[in-house]
């Protein structure tokens, strides 16, 4: 009686990645991926102050100039952080840095995380101002 199914020797080809053989991969990549951020941050940004008015927090036009606003530096640094997150993905993706199968995945993990995070951070930024 047999032990196990018998393996081949032959190996499998390398899986072919067509951007390594381009010289200007690396270039476009990283154009895609600025491209990427300049339209995620301001969305990021733009969300951020969609929910400031949401909740009545609006700025006083007589304490413009006396205030230090910290708010719109805190929300534009995390713009940047949200837009860079964004960014590394996309860059990875167009670089083939990640196979058909690692980027199915990581688009399902990062939507089911989304769909179940930014509700409980808006609930927590809703309740906690």
């Amino acid at each position: 009686m047999p032990r196990g199914r018998r393996v081949s020797s032959r190996t499998l080809p390398p899986p072919s990645n067509p951007a390594a053989s381009d010289p200007h991969a690396p270039r476009r990549a990283l154009s895609f991926s600025a491209a990427v951020f300049a339209l995620a941050a301001p969305l990021v940004y733009a969300a951020m102050r969609v929910a400031d008015y949401a909740q009545g927090r609006t700025a006083d036009p007589s304490l413009i100039l006396a205030t230090p606003h910290t708010d719109y530096y805190f929300r534009v640094g995390l713009a940047a952080w949200g837009g860079l997150l964004v960014a590394m993905t996309a860059w990875l993706a167009a670089r083939g840095r990640l196979s058909r199968a690692e980027s199915a995945r990581t688009s399902r993990v990062l939507g089911a995380s989304t769909l179940v995070l930014v509700p409980l951070l808006a609930l927590a930024a809703w309740r906690l101002p």
